[in-house]
């Protein structure tokens, strides 16, 4: 968890020091800096999800969190080249970004709302 922990801080620090160095260069992409200053919170989530998982021994979500990490690296990763105005922006790039939120809405809701709710497989504190 400590090595998991480092990762996560060391890929920031690297993050911010890109965003900075192109805003001093003229080449960053407001629009796609503000959307990965955004996309900050769920990193920090996932690694307290991962820190609870582990210390609760609530092992069953594991493997679910990991598609939801794996994934949200891959949106920040496009949105992160995306910063900068040298990288052109397609519609692929987009579609992988805009594709991978629409995923975890929907994988979110099912989880959420439908069996914990409608289905009542939840617990009273979810």
């Amino acid at each position: 968890m400590w090595l998991l922990t480092i990762v996560f801080i060391i890929v920031l620090y690297e993050s911010m020091k890109l965003l900075i160095w192109l805003a001093f260069q003229w080449k960053l992409r407001v629009s796609m800096c503000v959307l990965f200053l955004t996309s900050l919170f769920p990193h920090y989530y996932t690694w307290w999800c991962y820190m609870n998982y582990y210390n609760d021994e609530y092992y069953k979500q594991w493997y679910h969190q990991l598609f939801f990490s794996f994934t949200e690296i891959v949106s920040s990763f496009t949105i992160l080249y995306l910063c900068s105005t040298t990288h052109e922006t397609t519609v692929y790039k987009l579609s992988v970004i805009i594709g991978i939120a629409l995923v975890h809405v929907c994988v979110s809701s099912v989880d959420q709302f439908v069996s914990n709710v409608l289905q009542g497989e939840g617990y009273s504190h979810q």
